[in-house]
């Protein structure tokens, strides 16, 4: 996953996450400048801004699609994801 030529900073979270059921992924940073997840599975992915995701429910990540947290769509808070399917991998990003 390549991040946007425009973003700067150090990349704190990057790395494959395997999920089974909810996963927390970035923990809250007060320092976020911006993050990716992507969803290069087959399956829908779904994004939660809190602790617990939950399957069909929260912002949906289709296959390919990705979620993008930056300047102009902030969050500082805890991101986990949920997938209907075990052992299904997520790309993440996280810049400070």
């Amino acid at each position: 996953m390549a991040l946007p030529l425009d973003w700067k900073g150090k990349a704190i979270n990057a790395g494959p996450i395997s999920i089974v059921g909810s996963v927390l992924v970035l923990q809250p940073n007060s320092e976020r400048k911006g993050a990716i997840i992507s969803n290069g599975g087959p399956t829908i992915k779904w994004v939660c801004l809190s602790d617990n995701a939950a399957v069909n429910t929260g912002i949906p990540i289709i296959q390919n699609g990705s979620y993008e947290i930056n300047l102009t769509n902030p969050w500082y808070g805890a991101v986990s994801v949920a997938c209907a399917v075990a052992a299904e991998v997520i790309g993440v990003m996280e810049n400070e």
